[in-house]
């Protein structure tokens, strides 16, 4: 919704003898109906460039690393100044003004964040911090409280991957009063629109596995939860349903899935194999953290061509 009267729809088109097409349309409640009124069109994809002849080398990676982690630590560390007194509410949360005259607007963070990081990963940054404008200023929904509890090591090694990304690997030594324990984080820095950014989910895997999707609905015969796990399997279950199969990840927005080991909770049977067999191609939208997916073959779910939302709703969290 963008208002009472407005709002905007993602639709599966299904030409006749043409592959299912994905668009974003805008439609308006008029005459006591919803209309469309707009065919929002794509954005034209990025324009391929070559990377830089002379390839960053691991030091000058490794100190762009430390300038770009600057910025999410500066906001969880509670640099940035926030009004509890000035609150708004958004999606049932409670949001807080950022007094910080350095960033008055979602625009002014999106700008500091540009040089450094992918789109997908300011996108997952204005989630994880639930940043949002009114009336012309920014809002925040988390409580920067300081950096207590942060590690008190950090480990990085730096491999090319390609002329295109280099992999980072992190580990970072905790020590919380007991035994000292480790975590490993995989960063990647990216040739992306001329120029090198950081992203977290460069192979989109990490995004996806360990959240829950769910298809929304508010009916029980349709509403449907979708798993992707580490061991390439993929699982959906719902109403009587319950489809297994393996998924590989095309690239950074696309996922497909094959779904051969089916189950129907048959009445005085119990979960017996329909035999069906059907494929769904899943396109990532970063920005409301959704997977649209189409599917083709023989689906006898109730949930086809399912809008999915993520779990709840914050799948990674780059090294902070």
């Amino acid at each position: 919704p963008d208002g009472p009267d407005k709002g905007t729809m993602v639709v599966t088109v299904e030409p006749p003898d043409q592959d299912p097409q994905i668009i974003t349309v805008i439609v308006e409640y008029e005459d006591s109906t919803w209309k469309i009124t707009e065919i929002v069109p794509d954005e034209p994809p990025a324009s391929p460039s070559d990377p830089p002849e002379t390839l960053p080398t691991d030091e000058e990676v490794l100190a762009r690393l430390k300038e770009a982690k600057g910025i999410p630590d500066k906001w969880v560390c509670g640099d940035f100044d926030v009004d509890y007194e000035d609150t708004a509410t958004l999606d049932d949360w409670v949001v807080y003004r950022v007094k910080d005259d350095r960033i008055k607007t979602l625009a002014d963070f999106q700008d500091l964040a540009k040089p450094y990081f992918s789109e997908r990963g300011i996108a997952s940054m204005v989630r994880v911090f639930v940043l949002t404008d009114i009336d012309g200023r920014l809002y925040t929904g988390t409580d920067p409280n300081g950096c207590e509890g942060g590690p008190v090591d950090e480990q990085f090694t730096v491999q090319k991957h390609s002329d295109n990304r280099f992999d980072i690997t992190i580990v970072s030594t905790f020590d919380g009063g007991g035994e000292p324990w480790a975590e490993t984080t995989h960063v990647c820095y990216l040739w992306e629109n001329g120029m090198w950014v950081f992203d977290d989910a460069c192979d989109l895997a990490v995004d996806i596995v360990g959240t829950t999707w769910t298809n929304d609905s508010t009916e029980w015969a349709s509403d449907y939860e979708l798993n992707f796990g580490t061991d390439g399997l993929v699982t959906r279950v719902g109403y009587r349903n319950r489809d297994t199969g393996k998924y590989r990840v095309i690239d950074q927005s696309k996922i497909i899935a094959s779904y051969d080991d089916n189950y129907w909770d048959s009445p005085g049977e119990g979960f017996v194999n329909s035999g069906s067999r059907y494929e769904e191609t899943y396109i990532y939208g970063a920005a409301n953290n959704t997977l649209s997916a189409t599917t083709s073959g023989d689906d006898n779910s109730n949930a086809p061509d399912s809008i999915w939302y993520g779990f709840p709703g914050i799948t990674h969290y780059f090294w902070w």
